[in-house]
C-alpha cells in the first residue's frame, strides 16, 4: 500500500523549496504551517538555552524530515529555529495536507501522537533550562 497516490505525491514535489545558505526556515516560538522534508542539501536546528545562547542540537541532511513536533501536538509554536546550513531543498507539506491526513487517522492514535509529541515538547523545555 503507498502512502501517497500519484496526485498528491506530484502536489509535494510541486511544494520544492530552495533556501539560500543560512537563511532561516523558521524561528523557535513563530507558528508552525508545514512539515519540511529535505531533499537535498543541510539544516541546522538550534535551542536557546537558560542564558540566552543559541546552542545546535541538531543538524539535518537529505531525507530527513522536520516540524513534525508541531503539527502532530497540541501546541504549533516551533520548538527550535532551522536555518538552512550552506543552502538545501526542501518540500513542504502544508498544515492542511496533515491535518487531511490526520482528520482520516483512528482518533486514538491521533491522540497518542499528539501526546508523544506534547511530552518531547516538555522534555525540550527541561534540557533547555539545564
Amino acid at each position: 500500500m503507498s502512502i501517497l497516490d500519484r496526485a498528491e505525491f506530484a502536489d509535494l514535489l510541486s511544494r520544492r523549496r530552495i533556501v539560500e545558505p543560512e537563511e532561516v526556515i523558521f524561528l523557535e516560538g513563530q507558528e508552525a504551517h508545514a512539515v519540511y522534508v529535505v531533499l537535498s542539501g543541510e539544516v541546522q536546528i538550534t535551542l536557546t538555552d537558560s542564558s540566552g545562547k543559541q546552542v545546535v542540537i541538531n543538524r539535518m541532511q537529505a531525507g530527513e524530515t522536520f516540524g513534525e513536533l508541531e503539527m502532530l501536538g497540541n501546541d504549533r509554536r516551533c520548538t527550535a529555529t532551522v536555518l538552512s546550513h550552506g543552502g538545501c531543498e526542501l518540500i513542504e507539506i502544508s498544515k492542511a495536507a496533515i491535518d487531511k491526513r490526520l482528520a482520516a487517522s483512528d482518533p486514538f492514535l491521533r491522540y497518542m501522537m499528539a501526546h508523544l509529541c506534547d511530552m518531547v515538547r516538555q522534555w525540550t523545555n527541561l534540557a533547555r533550562r539545564t
